[in-house]
This record gives structure tokens, sequence and C-alpha cells, in this order.
């Protein structure tokens, strides 16, 4: 199986955890948000946050694999759960990260036309669509690194 071309299976497992991530860490991020007026833009708020920080951890872990990839240390438990995540990750930046990321641009976009949001809210939301072009390009460059380093 290729994380590009996955089964269907693969999709929904990956979603379920990207959903129980924005779901879990957006509640956390919720109170950082109390002072907004509406409820909506509380959740689209911290949502965005959330997918954010997701954006952010994948790279991260990411890289710490590539560095033992790089350092030899290609055996253990580790190794295979890395390769897991790698693959899941990779399901999820091209197959699911661009609908989240256009979903809450949407939300905030109308969320501020219908309730006025604040541009924070549309800022936040406009800058998941940015994370999740970054972590693309870092899929590239870490699929390059690979390939130079075998």
């Amino acid at each position: 199986m290729s994380p590009l071309f996955p089964n269907s299976l693969d999709i929904r497992f990956v979603a379920v955890c990207i959903v129980v991530w924005l779901v879990v860490v957006g509640s956390f991020f919720r109170k950082r948000f109390a002072a907004v007026s509406t409820r909506s833009e509380q959740i689209c708020s911290a949502t965005a946050l959330a997918f954010l920080s997701l954006a952010v951890v994948i790279p991260i872990i990411d890289g710490v694999g590539l560095i033992n990839l790089w350092l030899k240390f290609s055996t253990g438990t580790f190794w295979i759960f890395w390769e897991l995540f790698l693959s899941e990750s990779i399901i999820g930046i091209f197959w699911i990260f661009p609908f989240v990321a256009i979903g809450l641009i949407f939300w905030a976009l109308i969320g501020r036309w219908k309730m006025g949001f604040s541009s924070h809210c549309v800022k936040l939301a406009s800058v998941s669509l940015l994370a999740v072009l970054i972590d693309v390009a870092f899929y590239f460059l870490m699929s390059y690194t690979i390939v130079k380093i075998s």
C-alpha cells in the first residue's frame, strides 16, 4: 500500500484519529478563547488552533524519525511505530488536511459574514491552509532526504 494511494479503510482510520485530536485538543484550547462572545467562534478558533498544533506535531515526529534514519537507528520498536505514524500522517496530509483546512476557512468566513466573528478567527483559520502547504513541502523534502540517505 502506498500512502499516497490508500484504501478507504486507512482513510477512515486517519479521519477518525484526526477528529479525535481536534475534539480533545480543541476542548482544551477552547478555554483560551473564553472571552470571545459567541460559542461558535470559540469552537471555530479552538478547532483551528488544534488543527495547527497537529500540523506542527506531524513534521516534528517525522523529523525525529528522519534523524534516527540518518544516524542508522532504524531497528527496534520505535522504528515500527514511526513507519506506521509516517504512513498515516501522509494519508492525513494529502487526503484529509486540505478538506479540514478549507472547511475551517469557510466556517470562519461564513461566521464573519453572518455572526460577526472577529478577524482573529478568520486569520487563525486561514493559517491552517498555509500549515497544510508547509506539511506537504516537508513531506517532499523528507522523501528527497530519505532517497539521498538510502
